[in-house]
This record gives structure tokens, C-alpha cells and sequence, in this order.
């Protein structure tokens, strides 16, 4: 039993010195990396020895942070798919009541940037296939494109104006009269 126990302490304390020598070889290894990474960027912009190449580094400086920022706007694009199915008791709202079921496809792509604590935007388009089983006359196409501004007045979130359009368009491919399109 005593034998286990050593045997348990022993482990554990080279188990506890390995981890400590793996944590600090990266701590090292992340300083490193950072000292290289600031090397790069010294190489790449290089030491302004006059005022001109100070200000040509200045430059160039910002327009690494602009490309930054264009990627993290268009990083802010959602897209969403979905397959579900079901039944519904009355689909022509008539005295007979005879439901039927039916199988749904949405789609849907969102650009949502941020541009600033005042304002953002959501532009998106979205589509909704709805297939009737029976009742194939009420089977559709939903299309809508929207586009909303976000303004944020007081600058905290707490309080948003959205002024937004959005276009729609709902088609049955088997009853035209029916179909039609309209801006909201």
C-alpha cells in the first residue's frame, strides 16, 4: 500500500515538473515569437532616419490598418440554411378543414457591419421554398432583399433607430394570379 502511494507521489511530481517545463518553454516560445514578429515588422517598415521616410512609414502603417479593418467588415457576413417539415390543419382556409403537410427550405445571407458606435447596417437577402404535399397549388417562392441602417444616437446600444426598405417577391409557380411582388 505505502509502495502504491510512492509510487502515486513520485508520478505526480514528474507529471507537475513537466507541465512547469512545457509552460515555460512557451512562455519562451511566445516571447520569441513576438521579438521576431516586431523584427519583421522592422525590417518591413524599416527606421525613419529623416522626416519624409517617417511619414511615408506613417502611411504605410495606415493602410494596413484600413485593409485590416475592410477584412473584419467583410468577416461580418451570416449565412443560414434550414430543412424542416410539417402539417398545417387549414392550409386554404375553407370550411372542409382537410390539412396537409408540406417541407420548408429557408436561406438566407446577412452582411451586418459595424462602422462605427453610431451606425452599422444589415443588408441581406433571404428565401423560403415551401413544398405542399397535396396541395401543390399553395407550394411558393419567398423572396425578400432588405437593407436596414443601425443608428445607435446615444452611442451605448441601448437605444437603436433601424430605417430599413425590403423588397419582396412571393411566387406559386402553379396559381400566377396569385403571385406578386411589393416593397415594405
Amino acid at each position: 500500500m505505502r509502495k502504491s502511494i510512492l509510487f502515486l507521489v513520485i508520478g505526480a511530481l514528474i507529471l507537475n515538473f513537466g507541465l512547469f517545463s512545457a509552460y515555460a518553454q512557451s512562455d519562451e516560445a511566445s516571447e520569441q515569437r513576438e521579438l521576431g514578429i516586431e523584427e519583421r515588422q522592422e525590417e518591413a517598415f524599416g527606421k525613419p532616419e529623416s522626416v519624409d521616410d517617417l511619414v511615408e512609414l506613417l502611411k504605410e502603417r495606415a493602410k494596413l490598418k484600413m485593409e485590416d479593418r475592410r477584412k473584419e467588415l467583410l468577416r461580418k457576413i451570416k449565412i443560414s440554411t434550414t430543412l424542416l417539415t410539417g402539417y398545417e390543419s387549414n392550409p386554404l382556409n375553407d370550411s372542409d378543414r382537410k390539412g396537409d403537410g408540406y417541407i420548408e427550405k429557408d436561406f438566407s445571407i446577412n452582411w451586418q457591419p459595424t462602422f462605427n458606435k453610431y451606425l452599422g447596417a444589415d443588408i441581406g437577402y433571404w428565401l423560403i421554398n415551401q413544398n405542399y404535399f397535396e396541395q401543390t397549388d399553395l407550394s411558393s417562392f419567398d423572396h425578400a432583399l432588405n437593407a436596414t441602417l443601425k443608428l445607435y444616437p446615444f452611442g451605448g446600444g441601448k437605444f437603436r433607430l433601424e430605417p430599413g426598405i425590403e423588397y419582396e417577391w412571393l411566387q406559386y409557380p402553379k396559381d400566377r394570379s396569385s403571385s406578386y411582388d411589393n416593397f415594405k
